[in-house]
């Protein structure tokens, strides 16, 4: 019902894993969430939940090719 949500930055995902014990299980994941900060036009920075040293990929930001998920949030 809402139409606000969004991809968070590299900086509010980072944010977001600092603080996922308290978020509560679904953040405690041993998968790569992408952000929308792109890295040179094609690519997006993503952070691996399971160690939280995100950095550039070697993937496309194409999300239809890619197995990585994605986490939408909305300010509240």
């Amino acid at each position: 019902g809402y139409s606000d949500w969004y991809l968070p930055s590299f900086d509010v995902l980072t944010e977001i894993y600092n603080n996922r014990v308290a978020l509560g299980p679904q953040f405690i994941s041993s998968y790569s969430w992408w952000s929308s900060t792109s890295y040179v036009n094609i690519y997006a920075m993503k952070i691996p939940f399971n160690s939280g040293i995100g950095g550039n990929t070697n993937n496309t930001i194409d999300l239809r090719t890619v197995n990585n998920p994605f986490r939408a949030i909305r300010t509240f």
